[in-house]
């Protein structure tokens, strides 16, 4: 069994968020299995009133697998450049397979949620969505969403 850890890191400007891949793992051998995930970045969610929840943005996770691998995803509590401006993790809510209307799922602290379960190779959109709180101070604020994958046969 092996974990894996897919980073994105995402940053605002007063309340826009921005998120890009930070880190990249997988393993492969010619006679052996294969696990890898890939997730696009995220757009910015441009500037935000508080109170108003952003606009749905996706990022593409695609897993390539030839063995059982579990998805999990969370994040971490939103921090502004004052140390003192926070907001919870769950500001930030997501969606599996999204298609349409609002994500439904708030993002968790680590260890997070299970994503999804597969062994086999699949793409899934998963939708983005962050509400400012009312009130919050006006700030740069920065959150970190991490897809973590195992892989291998035996899953707890």
């Amino acid at each position: 069994m092996m974990d894996n850890v897919k980073i994105f890191t995402a940053s605002t400007i007063f309340f826009a968020l921005t998120a890009t891949i930070f880190a990249s793992i997988s393993f492969a051998n010619n006679d052996g299995p294969t696990c890898d995930l890939t997730a696009s970045a995220l757009p910015s969610f441009g500037s935000l009133n508080q109170g108003q929840p952003s606009s749905v943005l996706t990022s593409s996770v695609n897993l390539v697998a030839d063995m059982q691998t579990v998805v999990k995803i969370y994040g971490n509590d939103w921090t502004g450049l004052d140390t003192s401006h926070t907001m919870p993790v769950g500001q930030t809510k997501y969606q599996n397979d999204w298609v349409s209307g609002d994500p439904t799922n708030p993002l968790l602290l680590t260890p997070g949620e299970t994503l999804f379960t597969s062994s086999v190779n699949e793409q899934h959109s998963v939708g983005f969505q962050v509400a400012i709180p009312d009130p919050q101070p006006a700030d740069t604020y920065s959150q970190t969403i991490t897809f973590d994958f195992t892989c291998g046969e035996f899953l707890p």
